[in-house]
């Protein structure tokens, strides 16, 4: 009868402390009850962790270089190479917690286009100034027939930008490349399209 009485305090005394313990006890994690011959034991849920590696390609954009070309009139521009866009392959390393994503880490980044320079020419050439001659401001009436009128003192054609005679002012012609000209004041007399 003893042993009964032992064995019914220590069974009321584990059950008041099970219960004070589970009264007072902090907030814990999620619990998965496992069952062991008719006691309940509790354990907390481990989080699950993977990891992914994952690899993304991304444009890598060209640059422009511009060079000064005396073979072009000033302000003229010409495309000498096209650039063209490149590509670069990044890899990264994610980190899932309980199937969510928790982190993003770079690991590599490499290029495997690389993208080519445009070059453009920009215009340096600007057509001497034809100055007229002191002996005379007849034209030259040896030079060969031409397209384009009116014509300097050395029997040449004008293009537009070239400074035109004081008895031209207020004219329009064509220039030696057909296009149409009209003398005008702009920081000086200058032939300027028409």
């Amino acid at each position: 009868m003893a042993r009964l009485h032992v064995g019914l305090a220590f069974g009321i005394a584990v059950f008041l402390l099970l219960v004070v313990a589970g009264v007072t006890a902090s907030k814990q994690p999620k619990t998965v009850d496992v069952k062991m011959a008719n006691n309940k034991i509790s354990r907390p849920i481990q989080p699950t962790v993977a990891t992914k590696i994952i690899t993304v390609t991304q444009v890598v954009g060209y640059t422009t270089k511009t060079e000064d070309s005396n073979s072009l009139d000033k302000g003229q521009t010409k495309t000498v190479q096209t650039g063209e866009n490149g590509s670069e392959t990044l890899t990264y390393k994610l980190t899932y917690t309980s199937g969510k994503q928790t982190s993003k880490m770079l690991i590599s980044t490499d290029v495997t286009t690389q993208p080519v320079q445009e070059i453009v020419e920009e215009g340096t050439y600007i057509t001497p100034v034809s100055t007229p001659s002191s002996a005379t401001n007849t034209p030259n009436t040896s030079a060969p027939s031409l397209s384009c009128h009116p014509v300097s003192n050395e029997g040449t054609c004008y293009r537009a930008g070239e400074y035109c005679r004081e008895s031209d002012a207020g004219t329009t012609g064509v220039a030696g490349n057909g296009e149409s000209i009209i003398c005008e004041d702009n920081d000086g007399l200058r032939w300027e399209p028409n």
